[in-house]
């Protein structure tokens, strides 16, 4: 795939949105959109913080109330969102990123009358439709990876029954594992020794 753009959308550069490129008067550019965003450049999140948020958010697209997008041909990263009471909803929204592009959908009335639309329905639907689209005009690439991040393969036992973070024994068979990334700066430090030091339960018996 193709490089994304410098401060691409998941890098933790927050850039302003904005529709005008450029104003040209008499062969003059007398406004750069371009120019006029870097200027407006912050640091909102750490490169690190942006790779793991973009991580989880690849699994909503993937797995989660956003998996409507994960036959899309490239990677994105998702969330939807619905607002309501027990009465009904009054918005719905899907929000979604490339590497390159960033997009939201929102789905309600202008009197907060209610909706019957929830975020990972018709809004997820037209963000699929949308991104396919902007697929076809360009080329979109994977997201960048970050150096300051490691997959960890988790033990998958600890995981789901204990609730614990700690790395798969290293004879421990492949469907025994998780695989997880984290801040290298924030590792699990836990080892299981569950296969390589394996330990028997002797049963209680009771009369």
């Amino acid at each position: 795939g193709t490089r994304p753009v410098q401060h691409p959308s998941h890098s933790g550069i927050y850039r302003p949105a904005a529709f005008i490129r450029k104003i040209e008067i008499g062969g003059d550019i007398v406004y750069d959109g371009e120019k006029e965003r870097k200027k407006a450049e912050i640091e909102a999140f750490s490169e690190t913080t942006a790779a793991l948020i973009t991580d989880v958010l690849q699994t909503c697209a993937k797995n989660g109330t956003a998996k409507k997008l994960r036959s899309l041909p490239f990677e994105i990263a998702a969330k939807t969102g619905t607002n309501g009471d027990e009465n009904g909803n009054i918005d719905a929204y899907a929000l979604g990123y490339t590497a390159t592009n960033t997009a939201a959908i929102w789905l309600g009335n202008a009197d907060n009358t209610k909706i019957g639309a929830t975020g990972g329905g018709v809004p997820c639907n037209k963000l699929y439709r949308l991104f396919l689209e902007i697929g076809k005009r360009q080329a979109i690439g994977n997201f960048s990876p970050c150096d300051d991040v490691e997959k960890i393969a988790l033990d998958k036992t600890d995981y789901e029954k204990e609730h614990k973070l700690t790395i798969a024994d290293e004879l421990s068979p492949e469907n025994y594992k998780i695989y997880e990334i984290f801040s290298r700066r924030n590792l699990p430090l836990e080892r299981s020794t569950r296969f390589s030091h394996p330990k028997i339960c002797v049963p209680a018996i009771a009369f």
